[in-house]
């Protein structure tokens, strides 16, 4: 779903306290080259995004003290909507001044491993929808409560939907059967890709 379009300083939230929270980065191998191994046409994200949304300007801290084969990368921004910066993090503490507003993602690349990530600053959080977690009515509940979040993310097994809070207001009205379309979808590519289900790294090939 692409909904490009420049984002504006009035569709950011204002007045964030800081906060903290985490996030579990859970390890997986390349899109790149998962693209190759199973023979797809396109691949699958490398993003996981938090359901959170910094903005321009304002300082974010991101640690984590578990040591990793491989780095793990911190992302603001999703491609369908703006340019994503990629920041590279160090094990220990990692202070940020955020240099563009977009929704905050990590990927790592290290298959079968997993990291707990502190996040602490000021930052919003947007509607997320997760296929099997999420009703309807649960859904509906974060878009009346979180009507100034620019963005809304929705997830399910193998897809990653991220659109303007606007756009899914108008036409995302019913997300879990969307979610459940998309899965069915790219469950059907992987079959035809000679992947069986549960492939890739084990923990779901999310398209976005």
């Amino acid at each position: 779903m692409d909904d490009r379009h420049d984002e504006t300083a009035g569709s950011e939230p204002s007045s964030l306290t800081p906060r903290q929270t985490s996030f579990t980065v859970i390890g997986r191998t390349s899109a790149d080259l998962n693209k190759v191994r199973q023979r797809r046409s396109l691949p699958h994200s490398d993003y996981q995004p938090t359901g959170i949304y910094v903005t321009k300007g304002e300082h974010l801290e991101l640690s984590y003290y578990q040591d990793t084969a491989v780095k793990i990368s911190a992302v603001i921004g999703v491609p369908e909507l703006n340019t994503p910066i990629v920041i590279d993090l160090n094990v220990g503490f990692n202070a940020i001044d955020v240099p563009e507003s977009g929704l905050l993602s990590f990927i790592y690349h290290e298959a079968g491993k997993s990291v707990l990530i502190t996040i602490k600053g000021s930052f919003s959080d947007v509607p997320s929808f997760i296929l099997g977690e999420t009703s309807n009515a649960q859904w509906w509940h974060q878009m009346d409560q979180l009507q100034s979040a620019p963005v809304v993310m929705l997830t399910s097994e193998r897809a990653i939907i991220v659109v303007r809070y606007e756009s899914a207001r108008i036409y995302i009205t019913a997300p879990e059967k969307l979610m459940a379309y998309y899965d069915q979808v790219i469950r059907s590519q992987d079959d035809i890709s000679a992947v069986l289900g549960g492939g890739g790294d084990g923990v779901g090939d999310r398209s976005q």
